[in-house]
């Protein structure tokens, strides 16, 4: 019996040993390069597209060139990388299109890309898509920042919220048109093209923030820096030398 299993076992064992080279050269039959469908400007949601989309290759250093379809209908050839083109869902017939791409290597193969199905939207579906996604998604995130805003007055009261002069973290930091104080913007707050949707902390303004340039933050964090020693009624001098020491090492952070 066990001479048996081991036989058996012996030949499951020759049996992968032959069929690798046969996996190895399937896997490089199967040599694809990447293509991806970029929304530059208007509406996407999923697969359905409105506005000015590009699409972007990826693929082996030698890549010669590349050739874009829509269904059967080749759009352009590229020579030259970086290999990419754009195009605006107006000059298309609106409706269900595939999207492909085959890219050449220098020494003759074909790579063809994964076939992606998309739906072009005329303007007036765009209108509606957003009506349906984009402001529900735009008063839902309003309404989070005012009751986390409401509880974060509840429980911190009068208290200044505590902010290190030029430190802002990844998102950058901002000015608020309405205080004009500078805060931290939040990295996983809303982006709306032209800025995030934040709350000020220091005096609870919800409106879309882009990021401020050093000079505003500067000047703002001047402002804060006066608008302290007001509320502490002149502070020592002791305190007053460290908040402008920290003000004059945020120049360099920035």
């Amino acid at each position: 019996m066990m001479r048996q299993l081991r036989t058996i076992f012996l030949g499951l064992l020759f049996l992968v040993f032959l069929l690798m080279p046969i996996g190895a050269s399937a896997q490089e039959d199967g040599e694809r390069i990447d293509l991806w469908v970029v929304k530059i400007f208007g509406f996407r949601v999923g697969n359905k597209l409105q506005g000015r989309i590009g699409l972007r290759i990826g693929g082996p250093e030698d890549l010669s060139r590349v050739e874009f379809y829509l269904d059967a209908e080749m759009l352009i050839r590229d020579d030259e990388a970086p290999f990419r083109y754009d195009f605006s869902t107006g000059d298309i017939t609106p409706g269900q299109h595939t999207i492909r791409a085959i890219g050449y290597t220098q020494d003759g193969r074909a790579l063809p890309s994964e076939i992606g199905t998309y739906t072009i939207l005329s303007a007036d579906e765009a209108v509606e898509g957003i009506q349906k996604y984009m402001i529900p998604l735009l008063i839902g995130a309003v309404a989070f920042l005012a009751i986390a805003g409401a509880l974060t007055s509840v429980i911190t009261k009068n208290k200044r919220p505590q902010y290190k002069i030029g430190d802002y973290g990844p998102a950058g930091g901002a000015v608020c048109g309405r205080c004009g104080m500078p805060f931290t913007r939040h990295i996983f707050s809303p982006n709306l093209v032209v800025g995030k949707l934040e709350r000020c902390p220091n005096c609870g303004a919800v409106a879309i923030i882009r990021r401020g340039t050093p000079m505003e933050l500067r000047v703002a964090e001047e402002r804060l820096l006066a608008d302290m020693q007001m509320r502490s009624g002149g502070p020592e001098e002791d305190d007053d030398e460290h908040l402008r020491r920290m003000l004059d090492e945020s120049r360099f952070e920035m």
